[in-house]
């Protein structure tokens, strides 16, 4: 009887946690994108060695001041 009396309970906790509604897929907010704008200039560059690179791109993202803002250059090297 105290078998019958478990299984039951553990099937009715397992039907009231399947009739849950999951909410959390619905929390979210959607981010501004950062936009980098190079003006024209092309996105791909090739130089020679010693050469000097030069890129000013404009970065901005709306509702965001532009002190709040900052990136990085780094060179990835073909090994």
């Amino acid at each position: 009887m105290k078998r019958i009396l478990i299984f039951l309970l553990l099937y009715m906790a397992f039907a009231a946690m399947s009739c849950y509604e999951d909410h959390s897929a619905k929390d979210f907010k959607i981010v501004k994108p950062i936009v980098i704008e190079f003006a024209g200039a092309e996105t791909a560059v090739k130089i020679f060695q010693f050469d000097t690179l030069e890129i000013n791109p404009i970065i901005y993202k709306n509702g965001v001041s532009d002190e709040n803002l900052t990136y990085e250059w780094k060179i990835q090297r073909n090994e």
